[in-house]
């Protein structure tokens, strides 16, 4: 099980945390770009098919997900649940993930806009973790960018009512930018949906931090 992290500014309070719960987590640190990262961990599991992966800024609240019989699916990456600490949202994003170590190889550099779902996925609909992301103004804005473009791309029934709440609510710590993020991503998307390679660059933390220093530095 690994705990990955790459510059979240609760990161180190989240390890702490989990490792007080689950003390074999490995963490894997400043590794940029999630396919290098998730790579990296198929490196470490040393022929595992499968491994947990916990995110910078998740706070693990029901460590029994590691005991989840994850042998039973095999051929899919499977998704928890996650309550998102600013709109109250609980669904995959930015939940626990267990990994197949298969298909993480075999997902091209380009994987679009979601690492994760360009495989297949099992969703299990219980919340074993808090979103706890809100925790500056930039991290704030950033989550909520990307997950709403995402989102726009969608057609699911599900995907636009968690839209809808992302757009219209949110509560907390940088609640306003998490607002601006959502508000800014759905304007952001609307105006690209039709450029892959504009969308795509969402994917780019470097380029989400230069675009945030112009519109709001």
């Amino acid at each position: 099980m690994f705990f990955v992290s790459n510059g979240e500014s609760n990161a180190d309070d989240n390890y702490k945390h989990l490792t007080q719960l689950y003390p074999k987590a490995i963490r894997i640190d400043g590794i940029d770009g999630r396919r290098k990262m998730f790579h990296r961990c198929v490196d470490l599991v040393a022929g595992a098919p499968q491994f947990f992966v916990v995110t910078g800024k998740t706070y693990v609240t029901d460590v029994n997900v590691f005991n989840y019989p994850v042998e039973t699916v095999s051929d899919a990456h499977i998704v928890f649940h996650a309550k998102n600490m600013s709109n109250r949202l609980e669904y995959g994003h930015m939940g626990i993930v267990c990994y197949n170590s298969n298909l993480v190889l075999n997902t091209p550099t380009n994987f679009g806009l979601d690492f994760t779902q360009y495989s297949k996925t099992v969703t299990v609909p219980h919340t074993v973790s808090e979103a706890r992301f809100a925790t500056t103004p930039f991290e704030a804005w950033r989550t909520a960018f990307r997950e709403v473009v995402k989102l726009s791309t969608s057609y699911s029934t599900e995907a636009h009512l968690w839209l809808q709440r992302w757009t219209a609510f949110a509560e907390g710590e940088n609640a306003e930018w998490v607002l601006t993020g959502a508000r800014e991503g759905i304007e952001y998307a609307e105006q690209h949906k039709d450029d892959k390679t504009e969308l795509r660059k969402t994917v780019d933390w470097n380029w989400l931090q230069e675009r945030f220093e112009e519109f709001h530095g």
